[in-house]
């Protein structure tokens, strides 16, 4: 599981939730966040899990694979439609 930010992007596509089940497994994590990102979720042992900049329209970026999970988790299928809906917006 990781622990999600409230007021993050994946806590707004999650619905509220504070903690999510993911896949995560890596041998390497994001240590030092650049100007502009934030960490929206965390490992139990404070490694980040996900990264975003809200100000732009859509940038988020995981280390866990939602495209694995897609089948079998609701919250990976929102994320999913949520990026799905920002390229179409971009393209417009």
């Amino acid at each position: 599981h990781v622990s999600i930010a409230e007021g993050s992007r994946l806590f707004e596509i999650s619905g509220g939730l504070q903690k999510l089940a993911v896949n995560s497994c890596h041998h390497q994590a994001v240590r030092r966040l650049a100007p502009g990102l934030s960490a929206g979720a965390f490992a139990p042992d404070g490694i980040i899990e996900e990264i975003e900049m809200t100000a732009y329209p859509f940038l988020m970026g995981v280390q866990w694979h939602p495209e694995c999970m897609f089948r079998s988790s609701e919250k990976m299928r929102r994320l999913f439609h949520c990026f799905i809906t920002a390229t179409k917006k971009a393209e417009a």
